[in-house]
């Protein structure tokens, strides 16, 4: 079976990074969806539509 997670690192402190990254590999995780709460700061003009 195939199992993947969102993963938000902008929620956490770049040192946890590598240990969170660790552990996922550590349990097996291969798949991570990252940045979802991030797209309008990833978005041309870095603003949320309609703001």
């Amino acid at each position: 079976m195939k199992l993947g997670v969102a993963y938000d690192p902008e929620h956490e402190s770049p040192d946890a990074w590598p240990v969170d990254y660790r552990k996922l590999k550590d349990a097996g995780i291969r798949y991570i969806r990252i940045a979802e709460f991030a797209w309008a700061a990833r978005r041309p003009g870095g603003s949320a539509a309609g703001s």
